[in-house]
């Protein structure tokens, strides 16, 4: 076998393997994401405070100020990462939803002094709004169903990967 065409399939595999763990374990794959974000985070701060300590010179309350804060980040996204995408996707379903009630009030104000509305306007506007309440109450639904969607598209490229003649025999006549 063909050293190229070994390397297509191993990375094939991997790939839908990969896309599998996203699929079936969307909130596995967030959280360990977050995890090693606040690793960094935390390996940051240390770092950042060790050169606090040793520069004299250089001291600032805001490189202090710095570290705390990826102190404070780092140890929630190692200890509890979901608050932090729970959080991320409240702020965006408060974000949507005074945007889709915006245009409902501008709709109606158009609609009362006599502007023609579009039904289709408004019909966007009631389902960001019906979006923004399902958000609102269940913030993990979104993240879950980003990350199986991330999944979903990885599974696709492996199997394209693996299938791609390119580096075959077949492809180099």
């Amino acid at each position: 076998m063909d050293k190229v065409v070994g390397n297509k399939i191993i990375e094939g595999i991997l790939v839908i393997l990969l896309g599998l763990f996203l699929l079936f374990n969307p909130e596995g794959s967030m959280n360990i994401v977050l995890m090693i974000i606040g690793i960094i985070l935390l390996v940051m701060a240390v770092g950042g405070l060790i050169s606090y300590k040793r520069n004299v010179e250089e001291r600032t309350r805001s490189a202090l100020a710095i570290a705390i804060v990826q102190i404070i980040f780092g140890l929630v996204l190692v200890i509890i990462p979901k608050l932090l995408t729970n959080f991320a996707f409240i702020v965006f379903a408060l974000f949507i939803g005074f945007g889709a009630i915006l245009s409902l009030s501008r709709a109606a104000k158009s609609k009362k002094a006599g502007i023609p509305v579009s039904k289709f306007s408004v019909i966007l506007a009631i389902l960001t709004l019906i979006l923004a309440v399902i958000v609102l109450f269940n913030p993990g639904f979104i993240a879950n169903f980003a990350v199986q969607l991330v999944g979903i598209a990885l599974i696709v490229e492996g199997i394209t990967i693996f299938a791609a003649p390119s580096g075959s025999r077949a492809s180099r006549r």
